[in-house]
């Protein structure tokens, strides 16, 4: 019997891998930055809050999705990228934003 379930589970895991080196894809990623772009604006500290919020609810449903494993969500290279990368369309929506947020973190209020 033990046999059969340890046969089970490794057809499972070949027939439905888990997700190695997944990443977001442009639209998870455009969701995301869109999400952050519609913050109303308010204090640093404020928007920082909110904005952790917005990208912590995405990620799980990018766990959730099988687009971002356990893994990876714990790997800061993986989430610089992501955040480089939603950072850049950032830009391309709203720019204004952007540049706030820019010299807020220069001035040292993020």
């Amino acid at each position: 019997m033990l046999r059969h379930f340890i046969g089970l589970m490794s057809l499972s895991v070949a027939l439905v891998p888990i997700s190695v080196y997944a990443f977001p894809t442009s639209p998870q990623i455009n969701k995301l930055a869109q999400r952050i772009c519609q913050l109303p604006s308010q204090s640093p500290q404020a928007f920082q809050e909110s904005m952790l919020k917005e990208m912590v609810q995405e990620m799980g449903g990018w766990m959730n999705q099988g687009s971002l494993s356990f893994e990876e969500m714990n790997n800061k290279d993986t989430l610089m990228q992501i955040g480089n990368e939603v950072a850049i369309e950032m830009y391309e929506i709203c720019p204004g934003r952007v540049m706030e947020l820019d010299n807020q973190y220069s001035n040292g209020a993020l």
